[in-house]
């Protein structure tokens, strides 16, 4: 699953892949600017975190 947030200029996509791990990435255009990996004891923190994140 992939769930976009748009800024102006910027836009962080988080992307959760049924573990304990969210990949969070920030591009403009078509430019990644930084890419960070988010964890999680549990998949229920997870689960929660990326619905909860917009």
């Amino acid at each position: 699953m992939k769930r976009k947030d748009a800024a102006p200029s910027m836009e962080d996509i988080l992307e959760y892949h049924g573990s304990t791990t969210i990949q969070r990435t920030r591009r403009t255009g078509n430019a990644v600017i930084w890419r960070d990996w988010i964890l999680f004891d549990t998949v229920e923190e997870a689960q929660a975190f990326y619905h909860d994140h917009r």
